[in-house]
């Protein structure tokens, strides 16, 4: 199992075995601190040993606290940081621990295993429970190394994935595979799995100052140091830099913070361009480099290809990928190439900041405030594409109708477009409405927090968190991401959403706070990059090197072949409405084709050969 992650940890490996317990660990050095740090790594008395994937952040306060208490830190490094807190705490210690992380410590005192992944689940951990054995793993093809894990498809999270309605954070693409879920600690004991949520948002923590510039300079403060504490390296730091406002920020925070650290040469910036294209943002690009005095290193697409999500497919035993994830491809093989292990992003940015004008639009028409609510929607109507009385009747009305009428209503709203590919006997037997209408927000949150928490914990994060991890690990790159630091976050949840957002601008206070930081064409900005056009571009080239068809699954009894025909044919003709399905059908196609076909290919070859041998015999 850790031979198999081999590419996650090129710099060494270690095992800890202890009668009926192993420990596996691959080392990655991105640390100064990393540089002398072992793993496994066991305690004074030997009975205690950690595994840890992930980067402590509050290291001096945790540090001090741990002293106080009369711990004896051996040395510097995060595993012993995080292994005393273990010993001091105990399941109380994630809580803790400000960081990216995931980790497992058995206790041979006790006889359990303890396992906990951080709030937003950045650093992934699957595992299995089999008849009196469980395996954890950082990535899930890792299990299928012992051959008591069944590989049967899991059909709810099929259908989820068919229908592009990712919902669940704990199933997998396989059945009794399953991913500890963000901000929860689990219990391997002898009699059984115990999980528990260790964190959350509160919901009765409000953050009130008189003026805009008060709320832009206490979010300034906290987004300096969520960089600040992710520069710590051993290496040379780049930074993922789009034309959009949440990476050129992180950017320009980030130069700014190693020029005052004594740093001469500016930050090192990647970004993608596409010229020609819709998408491309050469020119914001072009705009912050010049405003911020960054260096530049720009990556054009590169030619997509089958093979990228067949390789895919075999090697993690999962979902393939997606276009928007393949097309950094490039970028990140430019960071390799560099000698740059870690790379600043983004990510989070709309998680944390952006708000949501259903949120807002909601509170509105809930405290009668309806002719804000037309000008809010007529101002938004722009951006969105949409008349301004359709985004009052979907973001202003419908949420406000009552749960009791909704379920009444329920049987005579058709199925959604997107159920149509589903044959009707997999979308009842895999009980999908059931599924997606099940995924909810905590009892007693406002509209407003219910969107922000959907935001941080929807089944898409849990799914693209752990995509993002795979793809830069296999290069040896580590992410890290200023805006999914915990302090952030709870700072921004507890914002009136007027900081976040208001009449169809999104991101205020990180406007406000950025101000004069960044050019203001880049400040200015209203509207995301639409990547669609990448989607697109991938299916004409992937359509050129086998045809799309959905045999296989059709054949399974998942979809309606009939029903996916003219969905490709209008995305062939550039028409884009339903290209995330599209890639879903296409990619749990690869997935289904390619594990089953080689698996079955094995299973020939073993009885051919098991053939030969007996006639020899």
């Amino acid at each position: 199992m850790a031979d198999a992650i081999a590419h996650r940890g090129k710099d060494g490996a270690g095992t800890w075995v202890e009668s009926s317990v192993g420990l596996g660990h691959r080392m990655l050095r991105t640390t100064p601190e990393s540089l002398h740090e072992r793993q496994p790594l066991c305690d004074e008395s030997g009975k205690v040993c950690l595994v840890l994937d992930g980067r402590v952040d509050n290291r001096e306060d945790l540090g001090k606290t741990l002293e106080a208490k009369g711990a004896a830190l051996r040395d510097d490094t995060d595993a012993e940081l995080v292994l005393k807190s273990y010993l001091q705490w105990g399941e109380d210690a994630p809580i803790r621990i400000l960081g990216d992380f995931a980790f497992a410590v058995w206790d041979g005192r006790h006889g359990s295993l303890f396992c906990a992944r951080d709030v937003f689940g950045i650093r992934p951990l699957n595992y299995y429970c089999g008849v009196n054995f469980v395996l954890i793993a950082s990535e899930l093809h890792q299990l299928f190394h012992d051959p008591r894990v069944r590989r049967v498809p899991n059909e709810g999270m099929v259908a989820e994935y068919l229908s592009a309605q990712i919902t669940h954070c704990e199933e997998t693409l396989w059945e009794g595979i399953l991913r500890l879920p963000a901000a929860h600690f689990m219990w391997v004991r002898p009699g059984g799995i115990e999980k528990r949520r260790y964190w959350d948002f509160d919901l009765s923590k409000e953050v009130r100052y008189r003026t805009s510039d008060e709320y832009a300079a206490q979010f300034l403060d906290l987004f300096r140091e969520a960089v600040r504490c992710r520069l710590r390296s051993c290496g040379p730091i780049g930074s993922h830099l789009s034309g959009g406002l949440d990476s050129s920020s992180v950017s320009v925070i980030a130069n700014e913070l190693l020029r005052e650290q004594g740093r001469a040469e500016p930050l090192d910036t990647f970004s993608l361009v596409y010229p020609g294209m819709s998408c491309d943002e050469s020119s914001y690009i072009q705009e912050i480099v010049e405003h911020a005095g960054l260096r530049s290193h720009l990556f054009p697409p590169i030619r997509p290809s089958l093979d990228y999500y067949q390789q895919r497919a075999d090697r993690y035993q999962d979902f393939p990928g997606w276009p928007n994830g393949r097309m950094h491809l490039p970028l990140q093989e430019g960071l390799r190439q560099a000698g740059t292990r870690v790379m600043l992003t983004g990510c989070g940015g709309n998680e944390c900041v952006e708000g949501s004008r259903r949120s807002y639009m909601t509170e509105l028409a809930r405290e009668g405030k309806l002719l804000e609510l037309v000008r809010t929607a007529k101002a938004e109507a722009a951006c969105a594409a949409a008349p301004w009385w359709r985004l009052v009747l979907d973001y202003g009305v419908r949420p406000n109708i009552p749960s009791a009428v909704k379920r009444i209503l329920r049987p005579l709203r058709p199925h959604r477009h997107r159920f149509g590919w589903l044959t009707p006997e997999f979308r009842e037997r895999s009980e999908l409405l059931r599924r997606i209408e099940a995924s909810g927000s905590p009892p007693g949150a406002t509209p407003v927090q219910q969107a922000m928490h959907r935001y941080f914990y929807s089944g898409w994060n849990a799914h693209a968190h752990e995509g993002g991890d795979r793809d830069a690990a296999f290069l040896g790159i580590d992410h890290r991401h200023p805006f999914f630091d915990r302090r952030l976050a709870e700072f921004a949840f507890a914002l009136p959403e007027r900081q976040r957002s208001h009449r169809g601008l999104v991101k205020i206070v990180l406007r406000n706070a950025l101000q004069g930081r960044l050019p203001e064409p880049v400040i200015r900005r209203r509207v995301q990059t639409d990547f669609m056009p990448v989607f697109t571009s991938e299916l004409d080239a992937l359509d050129g090197q086998e045809p799309f068809s959905g045999a296989a699954i059709a054949e399974r009894g998942w979809i309606l072949p009939s029903e996916l025909s003219p969905s490709l044919q209008k995305a062939r003709a550039g028409d884009s409405e339903d290209l995330w399905e599209l890639w879903a059908a296409i990619g749990i196609e690869i997935w289904y084709r390619r594990i089953y076909e080689n698996r079955l290919a094995g299973v020939f070859s073993n009885r051919r050969m098991s053939l030969r041998e007996g006639a020899g015999r």
